[in-house]
């Protein structure tokens, strides 16, 4: 079930992020964007017991910047990332935004699979931007 991101997620994310990413968020920058809530898409997807996943955006004007989408190392390849990127996309659909815009490591293969699957296009790059890793930059039109 995919919900709003609510402060008693936090834990459960951090946990996760701190798992996932040798240079993971804080927990202060969590905190910070699920308190500027008109500007942030933020959505946790949840098994019957716990967060499994989560994604943060930002609205800048009338584009979506896409942060994270992060899925726990054991709930992947179950969808959790695409079900999340969906719900995100809709609701920037509802909210007449015109592009969903991200960086992605061009290492990370599964995650420029999933963002071709629904039409993000490569539209630049970043040179070694994630340490000796370029990024991908990628944009949606909505």
């Amino acid at each position: 079930m995919i919900t709003k991101l609510s402060i008693e997620n936090i834990e459960e994310i951090v946990n996760i992020e701190q798992s996932a990413f040798d240079n993971p968020w804080t927990r202060n920058q969590f905190i910070e964007s699920y308190k500027k809530v008109n500007r942030y898409l933020n959505y946790v997807y949840n098994d019957t017991t716990k967060v499994i996943g989560y994604l943060i955006s930002e609205i800048i004007l009338d584009e979506v910047h896409l942060y994270k989408i992060v899925v726990s190392k054991k709930n992947q390849r179950n969808k959790v990332g695409s079900k999340l990127l969906n719900f995100m996309i809709e609701e920037c659909k509802k909210l007449n935004k015109i592009r969903v815009c991200l960086e992605v490591d061009s290492q990370n293969c599964n995650a420029i699979k999933l963002y071709e699957q629904f039409g993000f296009l490569t539209v630049g790059n970043r040179n070694k931007y994630y340490g000796n890793n370029d990024a991908i930059l990628m944009d949606l039109g909505l």
